[in-house]
């Protein structure tokens, strides 16, 4: 094997993994106003603070066998598989788009949803501090990249100006009904969701984002009808909006092309 090729798909796994553990700790930490970067990391149960050798993203886990080393409580389990996930979206990233600028955003913007998407899942809320300047920074520099080959355009038009107006027409599109929803139906919707949905536009601009609400509206759909089928009436409480509003858009990030591609053709 060449060995260029092998560390091609190696490296990107590695690096995703840990950045996948820096995912955890915006997790665990942003929810509850917790310090980034000015805070040890420490056992949920006993409170005291990890040695390094017990940071090591996945291994550490293994080799205490999902528990604390101190209290030998049980750690929880999200934060492997967030790490092994990361690592395995990097690779795929790595493996489905150009080595060039546009790589940063896409996997800024991955990261991102991940972390928005479990904190959604686990603490039911949509951080204004996590959310926020990611739009902010996504409109900023929506001008300069694409997700997919095909450059943003607005009326058959390219270039910087061109791309910024699709971003910002594709975001506003995509959180008007989240909104809508929102402030008619306060407890269907979460405050954080239109915010989210506006992201996701801003990120994929169109067409990207249609076939994101798309690949959104059947994965809701099924699951929905699953949750009904085995009797989970209630389904806002079951699973929250956000994960569905992450999922499409985590689809076009990590395949860029070629989910565009199988999704056009399955239409």
């Amino acid at each position: 094997m060449d060995p260029s090729l092998s560390s091609q798909n190696i490296l990107p796994a590695i690096l995703g993994i840990f950045f996948g553990s820096f995912i955890n700790t915006l997790i665990d930490r942003i929810p509850k106003s917790t310090p980034i970067f000015f805070s040890r990391s420490k056992c949920d149960l006993c409170k005291k603070s990890l040695a390094p050798s017990e940071l090591i993203p996945i291994i550490s886990y293994l080799f205490l066998k999902g528990k604390c080393k101190t209290c030998k409580g049980k750690i929880n389990s999200r934060i492997p598989i967030i790490e092994f996930l990361t690592g395995l979206i990097t690779h795929l990233v790595f493996q489905n788009h150009n080595l060039d600028f546009n790589l940063i955003p896409i996997i800024s913007s991955i990261y991102i949803l991940i972390a928005i998407s479990t904190i959604d899942l686990e603490y039911k809320i949509i951080p204004n501090k996590l959310i926020l300047p990611s739009n902010l920074i996504a409109i900023l520099a929506s001008p300069f990249w694409n997700v997919v080959s095909t450059p943003k355009t607005f009326q058959g038009v390219s270039g910087i100006i061109a791309s910024f107006i699709n971003s910002s027409l594709s975001g506003i599109g995509s959180m008007t009904l989240p909104l809508i929803i929102f402030l008619k139906y306060p407890k269907g919707m979460g405050g954080g969701d239109w915010k989210l949905a506006l992201f996701t536009g801003i990120i994929l601009g169109s067409p990207g984002i249609l076939l994101a609400w798309w690949i959104t509206s059947i994965t809701g759909g099924l699951i929905a009808i699953y949750l009904l089928a085995i009797k989970k009436k209630n389904l806002k409480y079951e699973i929250p909006y956000g994960i569905f509003i992450s999922f499409g858009a985590l689809l076009i990030l990590t395949f860029g092309d070629s989910v565009i591609t199988t999704i056009r053709y399955i239409i």
